[in-house]
């Protein structure tokens, strides 16, 4: 579960990248879930217990997170009506966990908080 609330930090802050689209439609009620866009479907890096961890989001609204070409984790994300990246696992019994992204640096890395625990640094690279 650790791994999906970091992984789904580092994609809330790829997609405050991205432009906003418009829309005449009202806000989604707060039990809504909002399909994943495409502009949060990517591949990041981040370090985890000093790991170097690599998350692929689809844009169809599932994600993997691999170590050493190893898969460690997989399950479904979505953008909920706050704005968060929310990533809920594969087997966890437990609700799916949602991030807060940041601004994006010059270098491209950007710091992703969860709703509990540490905020961690991801960067985007494709």
């Amino acid at each position: 579960m650790r791994l999906a609330a970091i992984t789904g930090l580092a994609f809330a802050l790829a997609a405050c990248g991205g432009a906003a689209e418009e829309s005449d439609d009202p806000m989604p009620a707060a039990t809504e879930v909002v399909v994943a866009a495409d502009g949060w479907a990517g591949t990041y890096e981040f370090e985890i217990d000093g790991k170097k961890t690599t998350a692929v989001l689809m844009a169809e609204g599932t994600y993997s997170d691999t170590v050493d070409g190893e898969i460690v984790e997989s399950g479904v994300w979505h953008e909920n009506s706050e704005g968060q990246v929310c990533f809920d696992p594969i087997g966890e019994q437990s609700p799916a966990t949602c991030f807060t992204a940041g601004e994006m640096a010059e270098d491209g890395t950007f710091v992703v908080t969860p709703d509990e625990g540490e905020p961690l640094t991801v960067k985007r690279i494709g």
